[in-house]
């Protein structure tokens, strides 16, 4: 195959799509990903186009992915049977048209990743063909089911067995709390040995305390290797017996976003509490930019996720994780430069019930400005039912509702 791409007869089919498609063999062409990463594209959109080998190449049944006539790689083995099959097929019934769609590039140890963004409907292909599922992902939605059951009535109460809990749960605390470098890995298999049987004992008294338990067991497995599929049905069987644990929720969404899949992530949250929602909504937000330090969503797939998020918060009527997203979006618009956009969010944050007080703080100076006082004191006056942390915030946004409150004429 050339390393440039030819002059096609007939121009590419564009098929931009959802599904994200690893290039694979891109390191064998790094000076080639560079010149495709570097050169602008059509309105910065850079053009991956997919040909399928000629019968009489070396293999015959692979895919070769140009991005702006660059090769820079190819399709899974695995996949480029089917769809070598699939473009020809396309091309054979649309004039010799090539599928063409979008591709990105990401930093990784050894040079730069390339990704399509690839619409696999209009091929006849599944979706499940080329995406890749982490499996952790699958191991996850396979546990789907449990957290669809009712939750088990439990009235019983083994005060012993609490007191035992009590003391393991505050060992396992001390030992997380250490840094990596102190901790004793040893510790965790009697605390595990500990807690297992605690669950089974709670689990006897059918008292509710088990959920404490699981999660207890859940902490003590999942910083022993190999022990992924142990953790995740620990944390699971916790939320099994009570669903509203927010510190449950946030632990296993923290957990399974080492390796983040966004349909299954938006699966699992939708299954999520309303009231248990703001906290992971907020660890969801950080994968999405790509800023959390153990596991990151590529651009993509993390605007597509935050997309997703508000869609299912609107229909549902959750307005605390529509505050949570409107808020991170006002103070990165803010951050960015794009104030009309940031008061836009701001308001919409405060009116779905956000206390958030950076939010509130930075809307209200805006709303002051504008002589709005009404506005900035119904804002601080919400913000302030919940103190924030710090006493001099709070003071802060005492005295300016005082001010607001006394430029409000009677008449308003």
């Amino acid at each position: 195959m050339p390393a440039r791409l030819p002059r096609l007869v007939t121009a590419p089919a564009w098929m931009p799509g959802h599904v994200e498609v690893e290039v694979v063999g891109e390191s064998f062409h790094q000076e080639a990903v560079r010149a495709a990463a570097t050169d602008p594209g059509g309105d910065g959109v850079r053009m991956a186009v997919l040909v399928p080998a000629p019968s009489h190449s070396r293999y015959p049944t692979a895919v070769v992915v140009y991005v702006q006539t660059y090769l820079v790689g190819y399709l899974s083995a695995e996949a480029s049977a089917q769809v070598h099959r699939a473009v020809l097929g396309f091309a054979g019934a649309h004039g010799g048209r090539l599928p063409s769609c979008p591709a990105e590039f990401y930093d990784f140890g050894h040079g730069q990743q390339v990704v399509l963004l690839l619409d696999l409907q209009p091929l006849g292909l599944p979706h499940e063909l080329l995406a890749i599922v982490p499996e952790i992902a699958r191991s996850v939605a396979g546990l789907f089911g449990w957290l669809d059951q009712p939750t088990p009535v439990l009235a019983g109460c083994d005060r012993v067995a609490r007191g035992r809990l009590e003391t393991v749960e505050a060992e396992c605390a001390t030992e997380t709390n250490k840094r990596f470098e102190e901790r004793t890995p040893h510790v965790w298999p009697g605390l595990e040995r500990r807690a297992s049987d605690l669950v089974t004992r709670l689990g006897s008294a059918a008292d509710p305390w088990v959920a404490r338990a699981w999660l207890a067991l859940a902490r003590c497995t999942r910083y022993q290797k190999g022990r992924r599929d142990d953790t995740l049905r620990a944390y699971v069987s916790a939320l099994h017996v009570e669903r509203g644990i927010a510190d449950a929720w946030v632990e296993l969404f923290e957990y399974v976003c080492a390796a983040p899949y966004a349909p299954m992530l938006l699966d699992l949250y939708a299954r999520v509490p309303v009231l248990a929602r703001p906290a992971v909504a907020a660890h969801l937000l950080r994968v999405s930019y790509g800023e959390d330090r153990h596991g990151k969503l590529r651009a993509f797939s993390g605007s597509a996720l935050r997309v997703a998020l508000e869609r299912l918060a609107v229909n549902q009527g959750d307005d605390g994780t529509v505050a949570v997203l409107a808020a991170d979006n006002g103070l990165r618009a803010e951050k960015a430069g794009n104030i009309d956009e940031a008061i836009v969010s701001y308001r919409r944050a405060v009116a779905a019930g956000s206390t958030a007080p950076k939010v509130v703080d930075r809307l209200s100076i805006w709303l002051v400005k504008q002589g709005l006082y009404s506005e900035a004191a119904a804002a601080l006056t919400q913000a302030l039912r919940v103190p924030p942390e710090k006493a001099s915030v709070q003071e802060r946004l005492r005295k300016r509702l005082e001010r607001c409150q006394g430029k409000i004429s009677p008449a308003d």
